[in-house]
């Protein structure tokens, strides 16, 4: 369902679906009606009815369930990670973005002062690993296990052989995944083939998240989005 056409004004032929159903809910809402009937009579320049103030306020409420969502990770005792367990991904990064992620590992998997790899010692082992390991053994997790084990490198290369175990110890589901790229095919299909990428972000974590979407309260977005539009000067 298209939400936008080629007008953006209200009592036009070509208002769409999202300024239709404004005009409709006037008829039974005495705010919207009198906020309408200020649009009509041109008594408001500003109406919050154009797209920007739809994008504003999706980017908003995205920011919110990704918020939430982010409070719940940090707080959960298990959480789920999605990651590419092929080495052809990580020969195509630059390095400054591998050490990056694992250090980020690193910091993942710290205890206090303890933790059970170095994010720089795997750095430097992964460099020297993805020389020497055969082609038909980098496809699966599995079978770089597996190969470490077989000509006993694990003592060669430990914080490899620590971190393929960890990996292949935890939970794997990938409907989460599918589910998100499921959506996202119903989001932006060829009516919103023009949709930007804040509001197809903003759209998607309201669609995918959607338990989160309805026990969130938005008055707090909603004051957000008035409290920035507010003068800044009283007259």
């Amino acid at each position: 369902m298209a939400l936008r056409s080629s007008s953006d004004l209200l009592n036009t032929p070509n208002n769409r679906n999202f300024l239709g159903l404004v005009e409709l809910m006037a008829r039974y809402d005495s705010v919207l009606m009198e906020h309408v009937s200020y649009v009509k009579a041109a008594r408001h320049r500003v109406t919050y009815l154009s797209k920007d103030t739809q994008n504003e306020l999706i980017s908003l409420m995205g920011n919110r369930i990704r918020n939430t969502l982010i409070d719940r990770i940090k707080t959960a005792k298990y959480f789920s990670v999605i990651l590419d367990c092929t080495f052809q991904k990580i020969k195509n990064l630059f390095e400054e973005d591998l050490l990056k992620n694992y250090n980020n590992f690193h910091i993942l998997l710290q205890d206090g002062q303890i933790s059970d790899i170095d994010g720089t010692d795997l750095f430097e082992e992964l460099s020297c690993f993805i020389q020497v390991v055969p082609e038909n053994n980098q496809s699966y997790l599995l079978d770089i296990l597996k190969y470490l084990i077989e000509l006993k490198l694990n003592l060669v290369y430990p914080n490899i052989y620590i971190s393929v175990r960890i990996l292949l110890t935890l939970p794997v589901t990938i409907a989460t995944a599918e589910r998100s790229f499921s959506k996202l095919k119903l989001i932006k299909n060829y009516l919103r083939s023009n949709t930007s990428q804040e509001r197809l972000l903003g759209l998607a974590m309201m669609s995918i998240e959607r338990e989160i979407s309805h026990e969130t309260d938005f008055s707090n977005v909603i004051n957000d989005f008035a409290s920035a539009k507010a003068r800044k000067i009283r007259f």
